[in-house]
């Protein structure tokens, strides 16, 4: 069954060159650099649109995702959260 995540579900740290956002329910994270041309600011805002998704390893050894939660609602919600930090 499809799970929708929710805010609290997620830790953003924030430094100069980036913002990552952890979907703690999972351990993937989304890392979404900091833009600092002035045309791709003015194109795609102060952050990359394309995150780099790292997804923690399962005991198996092998690659984990979002579980039960919806990947694209994951990122949705990941993007929205750094650019909010990016403007703060």
């Amino acid at each position: 069954m499809l799970k929708h995540p929710s805010e609290s579900d997620f830790e953003v740290r924030s430094s100069k060159l980036a913002i990552e956002v952890i979907f703690k329910l999972t351990s993937s994270t989304y890392s979404f650099m900091r833009l600092v041309d002035p045309v791709d600011i003015a194109e795609f805002g102060p952050l990359s649109p394309d995150p780099q998704i790292r997804h923690a390893e399962r005991q198996s050894g092998e690659k984990g995702g979002t579980g039960n939660y919806l990947s694209p609602e994951v990122r949705a919600i990941a993007f929205r959260l750094a650019s909010e930090a990016a403007r703060g």
